[in-house]
């Protein structure tokens, strides 16, 4: 399996070639920082980093030439979201020979449609999470994830033990869009009470079962 995923790498200057305020994962806050989009391989085996490639503010960064002569940055580097680096990253990876069948990210990477798209035209499963109120339409089937309107329902089975609170999270209710006549599914996941599920996966392969959901992202 493919993860991708971005972090900070927080800085006291300006120097640094894409450095500027915004936020960090790593610091859980906005801070002057470095974001760098990271592409990571999993088996059963082991895991291992695959690829880095750092993001570069257009506005901030590749407007001002001078700046980005003076950090190193080559004349020829063009603008690209931290999704179009990922998907860069996973072509490379899948045109270099790696083996793998599955992708996944946050929401990051979940809410860009050419991203999934890349994945389907080169057959890969994925499971990419998607805000709560993204709107989902499968042949002419439209519903939000965090709505069960359109919806099938089921109660998945209690999650881990929460680390916060030190106590078992409650069971999610699970709620699956899927598309006539192919193996695409949209799974939500909702915590009974309080804001524990921030973010749902959308789930797609070929010929693969609906995973089971229970557990807050």
């Amino acid at each position: 399996m493919l993860i991708a995923d971005e972090t900070g790498f927080v800085k006291k200057g300006t120097g640094s070639a894409g450095v500027q305020r915004q936020y960090s994962g790593t610091a859980g806050r906005i801070e002057n920082c470095q974001i760098g989009v990271l592409l990571a391989y999993a088996t059963p085996a082991g895991r291992a980093m695959l690829d880095r490639r750092l993001y570069l503010p257009e506005h901030t960064w590749l407007a001002d030439r001078g700046r980005c002569q003076a950090a190193g940055i080559p004349d020829d580097a063009d603008f690209a979201t931290k999704p179009a680096l990922a998907t860069a990253m996973i072509l490379a990876a899948l045109d270099a020979g790696v083996p793998a069948h599955w992708m996944t990210g946050d929401e990051v990477y979940g809410q860009d449609p050419r991203l999934r798209a890349a994945l389907e035209t080169r057959h890969m499963g994925y499971v990419l999470a998607i805000a709560g109120n993204w709107r989902v339409d499968l042949d002419g089937i439209q519903g939000s994830p965090a709505g069960p309107s359109c919806c099938t329902t089921r109660w998945g089975s209690p999650g881990p033990a929460s680390r916060s609170s030190g106590g078992a999270l409650k069971p999610l209710p699970v709620s699956t869009l899927r598309r006539t006549g192919s193996s695409s599914w949209c799974a939500a996941a909702r915590a009974v009470a309080g804001p524990a599920a921030r973010a749902v996966p959308q789930v797609a392969g070929q010929q693969r079962p609906l995973c089971t959901v229970d557990r807050t992202f």
